[in-house]
């Protein structure tokens, strides 16, 4: 879940919605088109312009089909709920799920913590990454933690 602050918030896995929380009972709106795929235990940050930043996450193993292997994800989109439209950001230099996405006073976003996939098994992600996502062209900053 994202706030994206007036009573809305944008639940983001297999399908994309924005909830309107304000109605009674809530009512749910579908995006206008979906994420790259699905994804849990993705990390997801409010933008200071109001967009959504979702990074990472996983499928399989359990969060999607139990029977298949897990596939950790690299791949970082960003939500305009003006537009109610995703787009994508350039990948993360190792996919990673379970991280914490950090808004930064100067408009940046840090993405930390989480795992990542070491021939199938689950290890502490040892960096830490930086994007502008409002740069002409963001790119992926790694800094050792």
């Amino acid at each position: 879940w994202v706030d994206l602050g007036l009573g809305k918030a944008l639940c983001a896995g297999s399908i994309s919605k924005v909830w309107d929380l304000d109605q009674d009972p809530p009512v749910a709106t579908l995006t206008r088109n979906d994420m790259v795929g699905e994804r849990f235990l993705a990390a997801a940050v409010l933008l200071q312009d109001g967009r959504a930043l979702l990074a990472g996450g996983m499928t399989g193993a359990g969060a999607t089909a139990p029977s298949s292997p897990a596939i950790v994800h690299s791949s970082v989109e960003v939500y305009d709920p003006r537009t109610r439209l995703f787009s994508p950001l350039p990948d993360l230099p190792i996919g990673r799920y379970g991280a914490l996405a950090v808004s930064l006073v100067d408009g940046r976003v840090a993405l930390v913590g989480g795992a990542v996939s070491a021939m199938g098994q689950p290890v502490a992600a040892r960096t830490a990454e930086v994007i502008d996502p409002a740069a002409l062209l963001p790119a992926w900053s790694q800094v050792m933690a």
